[in-house]
């Protein structure tokens, strides 16, 4: 798997891979659900990504799932977006309240 050193590139070539909808739905799911292990705040490569790193990794995440048509690959994604919602209140608040409130609006098929 990645190495801390180099999880930026992991995580965006994951990003890149499940935001491609050039892609097979199955490859695509699966790179969302390593994704989702990627970002596990206890993991070494998101606790090593920079600040901005991880912004835009969760912005990315947001911006995947809208524009993903396969329910699969959403539902993979979602698993991501939830589980740094749901831990997000460790770094702060107003991203727990921003991803939160943006997961419960989404009609979830």
């Amino acid at each position: 798997m990645c190495q801390a050193s180099n999880g930026t590139a992991c995580v965006q070539g994951l990003l890149g891979i499940a935001g491609d909808q050039s892609q097979p739905p199955n490859l695509r799911m699966f790179a969302a659900l390593l994704l989702r292990k990627l970002v596990s705040m206890g993991s070494k490569v998101w606790k090593g990504m920079a600040a901005g790193a991880r912004e835009a990794t969760k912005a990315a995440l947001l911006s995947a799932i809208q524009a993903e048509p396969e329910a699969m690959v959403r539902r993979q994604l979602a698993n991501a977006i939830a589980f740094l919602a749901s831990h997000a209140r460790r770094d702060s608040a107003e991203d727990f309240c921003r991803l939160k409130s943006w997961s419960s609006a989404q009609p979830w098929t």
